[in-house]
């Protein structure tokens, strides 16, 4: 599942087509089979799924490589996905391991890593820009004292989608207080 927001930034941003980014996600995740599909479906006249210039495209933009003859997702096209295991080891790495509630010291973290990140990479859908705003997410919900809750429940519910939305607002106020004063 991709996040309509990011995917169609990025194909703006990138001046791409909805078929260019299929191709590269679909190549990305191995998915030869739904390449096969698609092309069956709705077949180029040259015999590839988007076209060959749509595929010259993708190459000049770096987005494909040649190599041996054969296309392959370039480094920089999986580098906008994150590994799962790197980035559940940073979000362990900053959340907080305990939480006092009534007295009693709470421990937020005692879940398994493997089962987190698997958990966490289907959440964000293994974007490493939405990695990144989950961080600043939880340093800001720290810093207010605003998290509780154990880190399954909150990559479960997705919580820093809900701290993000606080965290905004209270960014954009804090921009327009600051640029209110100096202008006093």
């Amino acid at each position: 599942m991709i996040l309509e927001d990011r995917y169609v930034d990025f194909i703006c941003e990138h001046k791409i087509t909805q078929g260019q980014f299929l191709l590269l996600y679909l190549a990305y995740k191995k998915r030869m089979d739904l390449i096969h599909k698609y092309k069956q479906t709705f077949p180029a006249d040259d015999g590839t799924m988007i076209g060959k210039r749509w595929i010259t495209d993708l190459i000049e933009k770096g987005w494909l490589e040649k190599i041996d003859d054969n296309l392959q997702v370039s480094t920089r096209f999986k580098e906008i996905f994150c590994d799962k295991i790197t980035v559940a080891e940073e979000l362990f790495a900053i959340y907080p391991s305990t939480t006092e509630i009534n007295g009693t010291i709470v421990p937020l973290t005692a879940v398994d890593l493997i089962y987190i990140a698997n958990l966490y990479d289907e959440a964000i859908m293994g974007s490493i820009t939405e990695h990144e705003e989950v961080l600043k997410d939880i340093k800001f919900s720290i810093e207010k004292n605003m998290l509780n809750l154990s880190i399954l429940k909150f990559v479960q519910s997705k919580y820093w989608l809900a701290m993000r939305k606080i965290r905004k607002v209270t960014t954009d106020n804090t921009h327009i207080s600051k640029q209110s004063q100096s202008f006093g």
